[in-house]
């Protein structure tokens, strides 16, 4: 009897566990403003955010992503990731040994 009360107890604990923390989640398209592939995107908010890509492509967002403006990059190499320490430093690094630093949260 102990058993069969521990188990229900427990399984009334996952089922409401489940739907506390369930939610229903929808993938939405957004335009970056450039035919580049893109590679790497981070965020250091919900707004402020950078993507990398293909050619030394750098798109930054104020908007968490609604819209998106160019920076330049100053290389013509690939960028596969983008990581930032804060919301003004970060780094995007690609083929050849290119690493790239902005102090400026990626306007430049």
């Amino acid at each position: 009897m102990k058993s069969k009360l521990l188990f229900t107890a427990i399984l009334l604990l996952v089922l409401s566990a489940e739907a506390v923390y369930s939610q229903t989640t929808t993938w939405v398209t957004l335009v970056s403003g450039t035919n580049q592939n893109l590679y790497s995107v981070f965020f250091t908010n919900a707004n402020n955010g950078c993507v990398v890509g293909e050619g030394g492509t750098i798109r930054r967002t104020t908007n968490g992503g609604t819209n998106w403006s160019a920076s330049t990059s100053g290389t013509n190499n690939d960028l596969y990731e983008v990581f930032f320490l804060n919301s003004t430093t970060g780094y995007a690094s690609g083929v050849n040994g290119t690493i790239r630093k902005t102090t400026n949260g990626g306007v430049n």
